[in-house]
């Protein structure tokens, strides 16, 4: 059965998680968290995506709201994906998902036949042959070392982290929840960079890895500095 999504999810195929990257098999039940599936393949792509982030901004902007602006900020923020970005996914491209995402579809029962539908928000990477295709403005990355606090303006210091960009996505044009926020965009592969703390998040447990390295994502917003040599 031909399956058409009109807007703003993917239908993904997971690949459950029953064996390590060794083949032994897991006791599922201790941490189940640990073992939920985010690895998996795209059935079926959105027609386009609906990005109201930049309007609904907008009406936030006016202190004393009308209940007709009220019911238009709420419809703006039901119906939208988190990014202002371009579709990038294609029909049987390997994607990594976030953890949230998966669990968020699952409680929903936005199930297909043996797939689920995952808000296209909430793809982290794609993988295209050899290609690999960060999505939603994602990098991933190698950290390198334990978290350090440097200046990052007079009298304001923070905990970093530092990390080598290893695959680059192309940035978002907009954020829905950071809709002030100017992208960091002076960012090549291999650049070594300052992000903030925590703000990056394991691809995916160490005993399921499917990618070549065990990498972390973040998006262009969570980098404060780039270090040059």
């Amino acid at each position: 059965m031909k399956i058409r999504i009109r807007h703003d999810y993917v239908l993904v195929r997971l690949e459950q998680n029953s064996k390590d990257a060794t083949g032994i098999l897991l006791d599922q039940d201790y941490e189940k968290n640990k073992h939920v599936p985010v690895h998996g393949k795209v059935v079926e792509v959105p027609q386009r995506l609906r990005y109201t982030g930049r309007e609904a901004h907008e009406i936030r902007k006016i202190k004393s709201r009308s209940s007709r602006q009220q019911t238009k900020l709420l419809n703006l923020n039901t119906y939208t994906v988190d990014y202002d970005t371009d579709m990038e996914l294609e029909v049987g491209d390997e994607v990594w998902l976030e953890y949230t995402a998966v669990v968020e579809a699952q409680d929903k029962g936005l199930i297909i036949d043996d797939c689920l539908l995952i808000r296209y928000d909430g793809v982290v990477v794609a993988k295209r042959g050899n290609d690999v295709i960060p999505v939603n403005g994602h990098l991933l990355v190698e950290q390198i070392e334990e978290p350090e606090e440097i200046e990052i303006a007079r009298a304001v210091r923070k905990l970093t982290n530092k990390a080598v960009i290893r695959h680059l996505g192309n940035p978002v044009r907009h954020y829905r929840h950071y809709a002030t926020h100017i992208e960091y965009d002076d960012v090549q592969v291999g650049d070594l960079v300052r992000h903030r703390l925590k703000s990056a998040i394991p691809l995916e447990m160490p005993m399921y890895q499917k990618m070549d390295k065990p990498y972390y994502y973040l998006q262009r917003k969570d980098i404060l500095c780039k270090e040059t040599t």
